[in-house]
């Protein structure tokens, strides 16, 4: 009787914690709307608005009978209703086909979307209207279980946003995708993997759903302020639809209060809170009552177990402090190290470069020529990759000083075009530069110029000979980490081997290479993580797209996007 009262009072304070940590905190909104006169003309050329409607995402998207159900339907519902909007509701395909007709603009909505980079080139989104976790779901069976996520088999929604950002927290995670929350569910309930990984309220109604009662959450994946922003729930509006992106947000801004309140208790009382009776309550109150009477009787063994426990925590904290002290050290101690290294080995190497460029002026022979070139060549990389090491190391420690001042983008541009003349006359390939004659503006143009350099090197490096690369360069106002900001946007787009998609994220983690360039081109892997560096530096950010040639499967574009204006500052 008493270990029942206890799990009923655990299920109840799981509850209270799982809402309290899924229900984002709303701001109290006017009713009304205030619309202009051009978005008032918008909604009457488009009365209807296409909106998908996932098959299998409760209680948030999903459809029972032919019928768009969850919290997001109801929202975007409201939404449309305000202004006027009609719905058609596009379902019945799974989330990756949905996904893809979004870009194809054969959808005009996604009412629940995760952000990132990458969507940022074909989406505008809304500011976040539920904020959310990744819980690490075992099975209850399990009692070896470590909370260690590595060399395991863990199962996560195949093509979820959450994909590259759990990919990134866990390098080298064993990630098995399923196409189905009912299967990937069902493979943890059976022990066909070691956890599964999602948003928990989503696996817990999925679990219900299916009579599965011998899962548990064990854990959250651990995310700052930013990645937990990026897991966060948003309306995502077409980009060519800017008007679109306006009016909703204005729709948004008037849900009241307590619209809002009604919303969530409808899907959170259906998705945590199910089959309650009065004779469950009975045993609840009275499970209450029994813990008040338990703790009166026992205050004196409560008071030490708080004290032991209060002792625990000041020599975890303790530990926790020394181990971050520890770490800092020791990447003082890496950085002091690659400096030390890069100066001992570039001043030999320079003096090996120059006693080459010595005997080449006194040889006449061609093959002693062709081996002091070869020298010179694997010289000249070397000294580059020392060059990164140190970059990265100073970029990733904090070190690197940002000194923004006004410059002419359009001039930085044709410099670095300059310095990469000799790899592209190599290899007969020609660069051309669209953009303003002249575009001033405030940034360090010593790191925007070291960033073009590096892509134009990788532009180069994986195209063919006798191929074509384009810079672009542009001063515009765009969405900049979710806020409309004067951003500069360089673009570098070549006609190369391309990315493979399920890799356009990781190649900007450092020593990390795309499958295509290990086996063709080759590569370090240090320059876009030293670019993705320096545009989190700017405040900005940086991302790939590839194919740019869907036919042949070709070519990549790389966007390279900061604030127009910087302040000098320390990373």
């Amino acid at each position: 009787m008493i270990l029942k009262i206890k799990n009923i009072i655990a299920k109840m304070i799981g509850i209270f914690i799982l809402l309290s940590c899924y229900i984002a905190p709303a701001s109290s909104n006017s009713s009304a709307i205030n619309l202009t006169e051009t978005e008032k003309q918008w909604i009457k050329d488009h009365p209807v608005i296409r909106v998908a409607n996932e098959m299998d995402w409760p209680p948030y998207d999903f459809n029972e009978n032919g019928e768009p159900k969850g919290l997001s339907i109801d929202h975007i519902q409201l939404l449309a209703k305000s202004l006027g909007l009609t719905i058609e509701f596009i379902n019945g395909y799974t989330w990756a086909e949905l996904l893809e007709q979004f870009k194809q603009r054969k959808i005009d909505v996604l009412p629940v979307f995760y952000r990132n980079s990458e969507r940022e080139a074909f989406t505008y989104f809304s500011e976040a209207y539920y904020v959310g976790k990744l819980g690490v779901f075992t099975n209850k069976d399990n009692t070896t279980w470590d909370h260690v996520l590595l060399n395991k088999r863990i199962g996560i929604q195949k093509g979820s946003g959450t994909v590259p950002l759990v990919k990134k927290q866990v390098p080298g995670i064993n990630l098995v995708e399923k196409s189905g929350l009912d299967k990937m569910v069902e493979e943890l309930a059976i022990n066909n993997v070691d956890a599964i990984i999602g948003n928990p309220l989503v696996i817990y109604y999925q679990a219900k759903q299916s009579l599965i009662t011998n899962i548990q959450l064990s854990g959250f994946v651990g995310l700052n302020e930013e990645e937990q922003k990026s897991i966060s729930l948003y309306v995502g509006v077409r980009k060519d639809w800017p008007v679109l992106h306006q009016i909703l947000g204005k729709a948004m801004d008037a849900v009241t209060e307590e619209t809002k309140d009604k919303m969530e208790a409808k899907w959170t009382n259906i998705t945590v809170v199910q089959n309650i009776d009065w004779g469950l309550l009975l045993k609840i109150g009275i499970g209450f009552v029994f813990v008040l009477g338990f703790l009166y009787w026992n205050n004196h063994n409560l008071k030490l177990m708080v004290k032991k426990r209060t002792v625990e925590l000041e020599n975890e904290k303790q530990n926790a402090q020394i181990a971050q002290k520890s770490a800092e050290y020791a990447n003082q101690e890496k950085s002091r190290f690659l400096a030390n290294m890069s100066h001992e080995l570039r001043t030999p190497m320079h003096a090996i470069l120059g006693y080459t460029g010595i005997i080449k002026k006194k040889v006449d022979d061609p093959k002693i020529i062709k081996h002091l070139n070869t020298i010179n060549t694997s010289g000249v990389r070397l000294t580059r990759l020392l060059d990164n090491l140190l970059n990265l190391s100073k970029l990733e420690a904090g070190k690197m000083t940002l000194q923004a001042k006004q410059n002419n983008l359009t001039e930085v541009v044709d410099q670095s075009i300059n310095e990469v003349h000799s790899l592209c006359e190599a290899k007969n390939i020609t660069v051309d530069f669209d953009g303003d004659s002249s575009i001033e503006s405030i940034f360090d143009s010593v790191l925007v110029s070291q960033v073009i350099t590096n892509l134009l090197s990788n532009a180069i490096k994986f195209s063919a000979n006798d191929s074509h690369i384009i810079v672009s360069a542009s001063c515009n106002t765009k969405m900049l980490r979710g806020k409309e900001t004067e951003v500069l946007e360089i673009v570098v787009t070549d006609q190369g081997i391309g990315i493979p998609a399920t890799e356009l994220d990781t190649v900007f983690n450092a020593f990390t290479q795309s499958s295509k360039t290990r086996t063709e081109a080759g590569g370090t892997g240090l320059g876009l993580p030293i670019c993705q560096e320096i545009a989190r530096l700017h405040k900005g950010q940086i991302w790939a797209d590839s194919p740019v040639d869907e036919e042949t499967s070709t070519g990549t574009a790389i966007h390279f996007m900061i604030p127009a204006i910087q302040e000098n500052n320390n990373a």
